[in-house]
C-alpha cells in the first residue's frame, strides 16, 4: 500500500478545502462531490479542522497551524454565542479542534475552551437512566434518549476530567458507556441506532432509529461507532479490560460477518434491496477502531485476525473509495460515503467524517500518532 502518496493526496485535499472554505466551513455532504458553505453550526464542523491538524502533524508546515487555530477562535465563538451546542455532538467538535490544539501546540486558551465544551456537554448527563441526552430539551420526555455516536462524544470528557482533576467529567462518560452498552448494543452484539428511556423512572423503553433501514436493522455506521468506542473507554479505563475485550471481538466478529467481499459495508446491513449503497465512512471508522483496539494490545495472539481486517478493509479503501486517482472535479478525500439515506441526503457521495476518519487512518498507519480522542 502506497500511503506516502496517499498521504500526499489527502493533504492536497485538504489544501483545496483551505483555499474554498477560508472563513466558513464544508457542508456535512457533497452534491455532486462538492461540499456547499456552511457556517460553523453543525455537528460535522471539527472534522474539518481535524483534516488540517492531521495535515500538520504529516507536513509540519506551518499554515496548518495557523488554519487550524483560527478554527479555536470560531469554536470559542460558537460557544459563547450558543450556537447550535445543545446537542451531545460537542465531542466530535471540541476534540478535534481544542483538544487536538492543545494537546499539539499547549494552547492555554484550546484546552480552556475544551473544558467549556465539556462542561457543557455533561450538563446534558441524565441521572435517571444514566446517560448523556442526545438531542432535544432536557425536560422533553419525547427526546429522552441516548445514541450509539456518543461513543465518540465521551473521550471529551475522559479528557477534561485528566486536564482538570474534575472526577464527575468521567464518572458521567463512565456510566453513559455502560448504559450504552448494555442498550444500543444488543444481546446479539448487533447495535441499533438509538435507545429511548422513560424520563420519570429512567427505565428501559425501546429502541429505535434515526438513520437506519428500520429500528430493528443494524445500521453500519452505527456498528463501526461501538467498534471504535469500546478502545477509546479502554484507553481511559484500562482496568475493565478483559469483559471490554470479549465485546469488541464480538461487534467486530458481526461486522465481519456481515461484510461483503469488497471489505466496504452496506449503509445498513439489513437494508434489503437498497443493501447495495455503501458507506465508506462506516469502513473509515471501524479501521479506526480496529488501529486504536491494535495500538492498546499489539497485533499478535488473539489480535492477529483484527490486524488482517484492519489490513483487507484499508486496502479496499485505497483501492476503490479514495479520490486518488478520480477523474472528475471532487472535494473529498473518499468516495461512496453515505449521509442520511431516509432522507435521500449525501447518497454515494464524500461526507466530511468519512474524509475525516479516512486521512486519520493513514496517518495511524505511517507516524506513531498520539490519539486527539
Amino acid at each position: 500500500m502506497d500511503l506516502q502518496a496517499r498521504l500526499s493526496h489527502a493533504v492536497n485535499q485538504v489544501d483545496k478545502l483551505m483555499e474554498k472554505f477560508p472563513e466558513d466551513f464544508p457542508s456535512a455532504s457533497s452534491l455532486g462531490l462538492l461540499y456547499g458553505h456552511k457556517p460553523n453550526k453543525e455537528w460535522t464542523a471539527g472534522f474539518f479542522t481535524g483534516l488540517v491538524w492531521l495535515a500538520y502533524e504529516w507536513t509540519r508546515d506551518e499554515k496548518y497551524r495557523i488554519f487550524a487555530q483560527k478554527h479555536t477562535e470560531s469554536f470559542r465563538e460558537r460557544l459563547d454565542r450558543e450556537v447550535s451546542v445543545d446537542f451531545h455532538d460537542l465531542g466530535f467538535l471540541y476534540t478535534l479542534s481544542c483538544v487536538a490544539d492543545y494537546k499539539l501546540t499547549g494552547s492555554s486558551f484550546a484546552k480552556e475552551t475544551a473544558v467549556m465544551a465539556a462542561e457543557r456537554l455533561a450538563a446534558r448527563f441524565q441521572s435517571k437512566g444514566g446517560f448523556i441526552q442526545a438531542w432535544g430539551g432536557l425536560d422533553d420526555p419525547e427526546e429522552y434518549r441516548l445514541i450509539i455516536d456518543c461513543f465518540m462524544n465521551l473521550p471529551l470528557l475522559f479528557w477534561a476530567s485528566e486536564a482538570t482533576g474534575v472526577s464527575y467529567f468521567a464518572e458521567a462518560a463512565y456510566k453513559h458507556y455502560h448504559t450504552a452498552v448494555n442498550t444500543v448494543i444488543r444481546k446479539d452484539y448487533t447495535t441499533c441506532h438509538t435507545f429511548f428511556f422513560d424520563k420519570e423512572t429512567g427505565s428501559l423503553k425501546r429502541e429505535a432509529t434515526n438513520q437506519g433501514y428500520s429500528d430493528e436493522s443494524c445500521w453500519s455506521r452505527g456498528q463501526a461507532w461501538a467498534i471504535y468506542g469500546i478502545p477509546l473507554f479502554l484507553k481511559y479505563c484500562p482496568k475493565e479490560t478483559q469483559e471490554e475485550k470479549k465485546r469488541f471481538f464480538k461487534v467486530l466478529q458481526v461486522f465481519e460477518t456481515l461484510l461483503p467481499e469488497d471489505g466496504i459495508p452496506s449503509w445498513d446491513f439489513y437494508a434489503g434491496e437498497d443493501a447495495g449503497l455503501k458507506d465508506s465512512s462506516a469502513a473509515a471508522i471501524a479501521v479506526c477502531g480496529m488501529q486504536a483496539m491494535l495500538s492498546l494490545y499489539g497485533s499478535g495472539g488473539e489480535f492477529k485476525k483484527v490486524a488482517s481486517l484492519k489490513e483487507r478493509m484499508l486496502r479496499s479503501l485505497l483501492e476503490s473509495c479514495d479520490t486518488f486517482a478520480f477523474s472528475k472535479p471532487c472535494d473529498g478525500l473518499l468516495l461512496h460515503g453515505m449521509h442520511h439515506w431516509p432522507r435521500k441526503q449525501g447518497v454515494d457521495e464524500s461526507v466530511l467524517w468519512g474524509d475525516y476518519f479516512y486521512m486519520e487512518a493513514l496517518v495511524r498507519e505511517s507516524l506513531c500518532w498520539k490519539s486527539y480522542w
